[in-house]
């Protein structure tokens, strides 16, 4: 398979579509109707088949297509081939957007299963996080196998605990955090994904999570404190991942988009300093890491340069967000691969949108 030549076709393939069910409510809220006249939409259609386009439509294709290299390193390090088309599909939609490409999830199975979360959520007994249109409902996850009850989105358990965003399960390869593990959860937020840990790990394991945002935190501890037979197993460490323990940086609370800058800025609401893993592993003498998860809003190839020592050693199972920024795609499977050279790449897409791509590691 050829990076460049396969990329192409997919995108050009996309050029005619133009869908209308392909927008995420539940993430981004209701969409906008829109206004454009309908006899004009349906010549654009035609001429759309035809190969005719608007010239704004072919400006967006190209200012994003500055985008597509930042792929091809990943696509030729990928053992599965089914990773390689989902690659280039996510590909195509970061580039061309949820008019063009319908990402693989997006079914009546899918959507099926994300109006039984719904029911899920006790629409009495909420929090508001104060993060866009978000409101945390009190979950019970018994229904769907979790010994779990927390305050959370319905768009997050679906993305989470059904799809399995931090879990790869294909093929006969199965990378995911085990009994007795020992886990790093970069990117703690709510808690949601320290339960999922703490469950997946049981009482032999341990689950260090890493959260610094103060709203955050309050809501973590309290979903963590519902939930006896599993906060035992789970460490909540208050400090940004970093590349070292020394940098100082100042945040913006906005729940899970926070914003965080080496900087100080106006309106930031505090500042807090930063912790490597390799820290953290060696000040507490923990003598083993077997799963790392990160998912930190840009931040992770910074965390993964300051677990340089932790990865050599104990080469951890890996899943690292690469959504944030297209660079991440190449810069991240670059910089493991060169650190550990036995390490397999696999990748999954846990949504119908362009968010929450990853990248998982394995060595054998």
């Amino acid at each position: 398979m050829n990076f460049t030549d396969d990329a192409l076709k997919t995108i050009l393939s996309s050029l005619p579509n133009n869908y209308n069910d392909n927008w995420d409510d539940i993430r981004f809220g209701k969409q906008q109707k829109s206004t454009q006249n309908f006899l004009k939409s349906k010549i654009q259609k035609q001429l759309r088949k035809k190969g005719y386009y608007h010239i704004t439509a072919i400006q967006h294709l190209l200012s994003n297509a500055l985008q597509l290299y930042e792929f091809e390193y990943l696509y030729d390090h990928l053992e599965l081939i089914e990773d390689k088309k989902l690659l280039l599909q996510v590909l195509a939609y970061r580039i061309l957007g949820y008019r063009k490409v319908k990402l693989p999830l997006n079914t009546r199975d899918y959507r099926e299963k994300l109006k039984f979360v719904e029911s899920l959520a006790d629409k009495s007994d909420s929090i508001n996080p104060n993060f866009l249109h978000y409101f945390l409902f009190k979950m019970d996850l018994r229904k769907i196998g979790y010994p779990i009850q927390f305050y959370f989105t319905v768009g997050g358990v679906m993305t989470g605990f059904i799809v399995k965003q931090y879990e790869y399960n294909k093929n006969g390869i199965l990378i995911k955090a085990v009994k007795d593990d020992v886990v790093i959860d970069g990117g703690g937020c709510w808690g949601d994904t320290a339960l999922f840990f703490a469950n997946e790990v049981g009482a032999g394991g341990k689950v260090f999570s890493f959260e610094f945002i103060p709203n955050n935190i309050k809501i973590f501890e309290k979903n963590i404190s519902l939930n006896e037979d599993l906060k035992a197993s789970v460490e909540l460490v208050r400090s940004p991942l970093w590349n070292n323990s020394t940098t100082k940086i100042h945040f913006k609370d906005f729940g899970p988009g926070s914003t965080v800058s080496l900087n100080g800025f106006s309106g930031s609401d505090g500042e807090c300093i930063t912790v490597s893993i390799d820290d953290i592993v060696a000040k507490r003498a923990i003598n083993r890491i077997d799963f790392i998860k990160l998912d930190i809003e840009g931040a992770e190839t910074s965390a993964l340069q300051g677990a340089s020592q932790t990865i050599k050693k104990f080469k951890p199972k890996l899943a690292v967000a690469l959504y944030h920024d297209p660079s991440d795609f190449k810069q991240i499977p670059q910089f493991l691969k060169n650190l550990v050279p036995e390490y397999k790449f696999y990748f999954s897409h846990a949504t119908i949108h362009g968010e929450e791509s990853m990248l998982f590691a394995k060595a054998d």
